[in-house]
Order: structure tokens, then C-alpha cells, then sequence
């Protein structure tokens, strides 16, 4: 929690970005190219905290279930991009078990520090950044924040 006005001050004017699943397992031919434009991103210094999503397919979960799909259930397909790893420390990797949606720790991570924005990037945009952008840990989590979606990397 945010405890004194100079943080909260702080808090709302950092610009945090989620990069939604940009792991291992859904690197090939078509987004071999994404982690290296997000880690220019980041080295530009605009963006903190910077945090991770990492899908893990359950073997109770619907993928498997229903779409017979068995790839990332394990490391290295559920690792964090190798290009992205000097910003990957466990405490800014939330967990996806079996979802595309915001994970129940990163909720919680946001109703700790209710950001003005956030910004969300990541492969799969119809599906795992699009829902977490749904999700979105602002007003439902804050009382307050926006939404906007402006461009694809």
C-alpha cells in the first residue's frame, strides 16, 4: 500500500506496462521479432513497474479439455522471453494457470497501487492482451483510471 502523499504522487505518475505471455512457447517464425522491439521498449526507461504475465496450459484446464493443445505446460515453453530476462524477477511475474485473463496476484498487486494507466502489450492481442485489457485493474480495482488502445508493436 501506498502510505505517504510523495508515494502516492510517484505512483501516479509511473507508467506501468504488463507485457501479457511474451514467452518461449508462443515464439515462431511470425513473433520471433516481438521480444526484442519490447526489450527497446523497455531499455527506454519510460515504463515502470515493468510486469510479466506467463501462460501455464493446466492439464485440468480448458485448452487441453476442449482444443486437445498440450504445448506450454512446462518450462521452457512457460519461460519469459530470453531477450526480456534482465527485467524478470518473481515478483513482477504473475501466472495465468489455464486462463487469459488477469491473474487473481496481479489483481491484487493493483488494488495495492491504483495507477492512473497502465499500458499492455503482448502476442496473442485478440485473445490473452485484449481480455486482460477487458479486465482492466484501473477503474474496477482504483475508482478511477482509463483504458486506451493505441498501437500494436
Amino acid at each position: 500500500m501506498i502510505d505517504s502523499p510523495s508515494l502516492f504522487i510517484a505512483f501516479l505518475m509511473s507508467n506501468p506496462l504488463i507485457v501479457v505471455d511474451v514467452q518461449s512457447g508462443f515464439i515462431n517464425e511470425f513473433t520471433h521479432h516481438i521480444p526484442q522491439r519490447v526489450a527497446h521498449l523497455i531499455e527506454r526507461g519510460e515504463y515502470a513497474p515493468v510486469l510479466f504475465t506467463r501462460f501455464i496450459n493446466a492439464p485440468d484446464g480448458p485448452y487441453q479439455k476442449f482444443l486437445d493443445w498440450h504445448s506450454c505446460t512446462h518450462e521452457p515453453e512457460t519461460n519469459i522471453a530470453s531477450e526480456l530476462q534482465p527485467w524478470v524477477k518473481p515478483e513482477v511475474v504473475f501466472s495465468k494457470l489455464g486462463l487469459c485473463g488477469i491473474p487473481n496476484e496481479l489483481a491484487d498487486y493493483f488494488r495495492g497501487h491504483c495507477f492512473e494507466r497502465v499500458f499492455i502489450l503482448g502476442i496473442d492481442t485478440d485473445m490473452c492482451v485484449l481480455k486482460i485489457a477487458m479486465d482492466s485493474p484501473l477503474p474496477r480495482y482504483c475508482g478511477r483510471g482509463h483504458m486506451a488502445m493505441e498501437r500494436c508493436l
